[in-house]
């Protein structure tokens, strides 16, 4: 047996290097293969489907809210708000106004709370937490 090459990392380090770089992901696959094994309809061309239609809404959300963060704010109105604007996007097509009235009451519904948000934010130099924390509870009670 040689000695390990110059600038060469043992195994362990390497093998450790790796699970640290890539645990997330290791984890997320081990926790899909134990659902897939407890609940076989996991894996169902069905459930693909619900995955597919419900994850769009959450990733465009999560990048709203990372935009706020990277500002160095936080909001905590988002699943309130969405909530809100989808109900009311609802009302507006169950009433017979059709799809395209009904997404722009979706938009302006979030536009207007968002903007509402960061006009108090910016006016009154509350901290983005309070003003989010008062719009999450408007928002829940218009929407129940």
């Amino acid at each position: 047996m040689s000695a390990a090459k110059k600038g060469e990392l043992p195994f362990l380090q390497r093998t450790a290097g790796y699970l640290e770089r890539y645990s997330v992901y290791i984890v997320c696959l081990v926790l899909i293969v134990i659902i897939g094994i407890v609940k076989p309809e996991f894996f169902s061309p069905a459930n693909f489907y619900a995955l597919a239609r419900q994850i769009p809404i959450l990733c465009i959300l999560a990048i709203a809210e990372t935009v706020v963060m990277i500002g160095g704010e936080i909001d905590i109105s988002v699943a309130a708000v969405a909530a809100l604007s989808a109900m009311a996007g609802a009302v507006v097509i169950s009433n017979g106004y059709g799809f395209l009235a009904g997404t722009l009451v979706i938009l302006f519904t979030g536009f207007a709370l968002g903007f509402f948000n960061g006009i108090i934010n910016n006016r009154f130099r509350l901290p983005a937490f309070l003003i989010t924390l008062g719009t999450m509870a408007i928002a829940q009670g218009l929407t129940y």
